[in-house]
């Protein structure tokens, strides 16, 4: 089983697969994770007792394929909540380090790193995030 293939599609593209990633390859806590986004992505509209929208599916998406990618690295397990609006927040926090990587129901992906005041947030790119996944374990870039 642990060899099983999982499919992973791209968000862009809901009925393209772009990889698929044996299981026997990814963190301990990836199939619960995916497992939350799924029950984020099936709250209703006003989940937050304030009217929030609820998830798109695209966003479930993403945050899937992120997952898929970040579980491939030596990370602890993210802490995920929906985000008022219609967004998902994957989180981690090492020491006095914080990356948050924020996925909007309009497709827009950005993070956010902090280390004690200092608090940086741009739009994430692929190719950023496995040097954001160093730097939130060890404090330095890759």
């Amino acid at each position: 089983m642990l060899n099983e293939p999982v499919g992973v599609r791209s968000p862009q593209f809901s009925n393209q697969w772009i990889r698929v990633t044996p299981l026997g390859s990814v963190a301990y806590w990836y199939l619960d994770s995916m497992e939350t986004v799924r029950r984020l992505g099936n709250m209703g509209e006003g989940w937050d007792g304030y009217g929030s929208p609820s998830i798109p599916v695209r966003t479930t998406i993403a945050a899937n394929y992120i997952l898929s990618l970040v579980s491939q690295h030596q990370v602890n397990s993210p802490h995920i909540a929906p985000v008022p609006g219609g967004g998902i927040q994957l989180e981690w926090d090492y020491d006095n380090r914080a990356l948050e990587i924020e996925i909007h129901p309009s497709g827009e992906i950005n993070f956010l790193i902090a280390e004690g005041d200092e608090i940086i947030v741009k739009p994430l790119h692929e190719k950023l995030l496995s040097p954001l996944l160093t730097w939130i374990q060890t404090g330095y870039f890759t």
